[in-house]
């Protein structure tokens, strides 16, 4: 175990362990209310503030009854042998002390590898404007990498006249600055105190992280403040672009369907609450439903019907397979379903979301969880909301392809112009046959490893993207994955359960 924040009896959270990501990039920390989120922050900001637990937890210096963390320990673990633990020593001691030597705290500090941290609150100060009174003073042009993301967050060009007031304080004062906007159509200028808080809460933030340094800790709460869904999802892109740029790690707590549906789910660190009150366990990678259905389910179900799946290999199978079913079929009820299927994870992730969101949904509104057919072999269930795929995708693909090779390979010249001997000559080539390089792979994975390569194959001949590639596969090899009455039987079963 190296790398991990042992947070106990603080706040909300009686134990949680939380795992730092090995790479660098924008990570979305999700969950409800009360979840510890803020509180992750406030131990992470630790990192590259030393005085950061003193500032997020800090204690009531009038009532020793109220915000007292007497029993809180934080600890910092690099390695099995390498660890500090913080807390306080005392009811009013306002220091957290680690413990061990100052150099110990330090070196197993470090050890997280980054140069400084910033924590960008979700408070007054980042949503409002300086009480100072604004006087005349120096028009001083704006950083220019500041007015060029807020043009791009915001979808404007206004703030190409972004500039700043230095304002004299008096005497043996320093000057204070104000951001301003010029408006060239009324020829005046209007001040933060008139910027709406959306525009505030991003202009305090850009600043900030556009002068942080290479290698820093950046940690963002409640993200979407005051933003339009769009500009939501144009901050994230700024955000992963500086990353990319600075070799940032950014720590985003966010309730923000926008923002989770965006990313990708090995950068989504869902908290989730155990059967014990306080104890908590991470689960990430997650799928983007998943974490949606723990922060605001109704948003992302506006739909008649849900299905839930495992994954997006077995998304685009169950789509191909009632598509053919609905446009063959003559009930015209059947015909009139507002469906959506979205993949959820492992099918003990698929069956705990839909056992949960069942109790949410509308009155009118129906959900169910189709899962793989291997899922069987480890679950016994009675649910009349979970259903059979009648299929293992990889697999099922795999020997659709071996088995089918002339008529796929018509299909894939058609498709993607790529001759039948070039086809032919890849499923006879190690980079196919062999494409599975771990040692006592069961089927599942090799087929899989299988697909992917073959994938690759028609990427290369191809300026279609590997995603799309992908889809257009598999709606190419249902119909030899399932006959006509497989299709029948296992979508029948499905709507009419749904439509009841």
């Amino acid at each position: 175990m190296e790398r991990v924040i042992h947070i106990k009896h603080t706040k909300g959270l009686e134990d949680l362990f939380f795992q730092m990501p090995k790479k660098h990039g924008v990570y979305l920390l999700v969950g409800e209310n009360g979840a510890g989120k803020t509180s992750i922050l406030s131990c992470l900001y630790q990192l590259g503030y030393k005085d950061a637990l003193k500032e997020c937890f800090n204690t009531n210096s009038e009532n020793e009854e109220v915000d007292k963390y007497a029993n809180s320990e934080i600890t910092y673990i690099k390695s099995d042998e390498e660890y500090v633990t913080y807390g306080k020593r005392g009811k009013l001691e306002k220091r957290w002390k680690p413990t061990g030597t100052k150099g110990l705290a330090n070196n197993v500090l470090a050890s997280f590898g980054f140069s400084t941290a910033t924590f960008i609150k979700a408070d007054h100060k980042r949503l409002s404007p300086s009480n100072d009174e604004i006087k005349k003073g120096e028009f001083i042009s704006a950083n220019k990498e500041i007015k060029t993301t807020l043009n791009y967050i915001f979808s404007e060009e206004k703030y190409n006249h972004l500039k700043r007031l230095k304002v004299k304080n008096g005497r043996g004062r320093n000057s204070s600055f104000f951001y301003v906007i010029e408006d060239n159509k009324r020829e005046y200028f209007y001040s933060e105190k008139r910027f709406s808080t959306g525009e505030l809460a991003i202009l305090n933030l850009v600043e900030k992280i556009s002068s942080s340094k290479e290698n820093s800790l950046i940690l963002l709460d409640e993200a979407e403040l005051a933003l339009h869904p769009k500009a939501q999802l144009n901050l994230l892109s700024y955000l992963n672009k500086i990353a990319d740029e600075k070799n940032l790690t950014v720590f985003i707590s966010t309730h923000s369907p926008t923002m989770i549906r965006a990313t990708n789910r090995s950068k989504i660190i869902l908290l989730n609450q155990t059967d014990k009150q306080g104890v908590y366990e991470v689960i990430t990678p997650c799928f983007p439903a998943y974490a949606i259905g723990f922060v605001e389910f109704n948003e992302y179900s506006n739909p008649d019907v849900i299905i839930c799946v495992e994954d997006d290999m077995s998304e685009s199978i169950l789509r191909n397979l009632l598509t053919i079913y609905l446009n063959s079929s003559d009930n015209k009820l059947h015909n009139q379903i507002n469906y959506q299927i979205i993949p959820i994870g492992g099918y003990n992730q698929t069956i705990t979301f839909v056992e949960n969101a069942e109790k949410k949904l509308f009155h009118n509104q129906r959900i169910c969880a189709v899962l793989d057919h291997d899922a069987f072999d480890n679950i016994k269930h009675n649910s009349r909301r979970i259903f059979d795929l009648g299929i293992t995708p990889e697999i099922a693909l795999v020997s659709a392809l071996e088995k089918n090779q002339a008529q796929i390979s018509s299909l894939i010249k058609q498709e993607y112009s790529i001759h039948e001997k070039i086809f032919s000559d890849f499923l006879k080539s190690d980079n196919y046959l062999n494409a599975c390089k771990k040692e006592n792979a069961n089927e599942r994975v090799k087929a899989k490893d299988k697909f992917k390569s073959f994938i690759k194959f028609v990427s290369s001949h191809s300026t279609d993207n590997e995603s799309s590639i992908k889809n257009t596969l598999i709606r190419l090899f249902v119909p030899f994955i399932y006959d006509e009455r497989n299709i029948q039987q296992i979508s029948s079963q499905i709507i009419t359960s749904l439509t009841k």
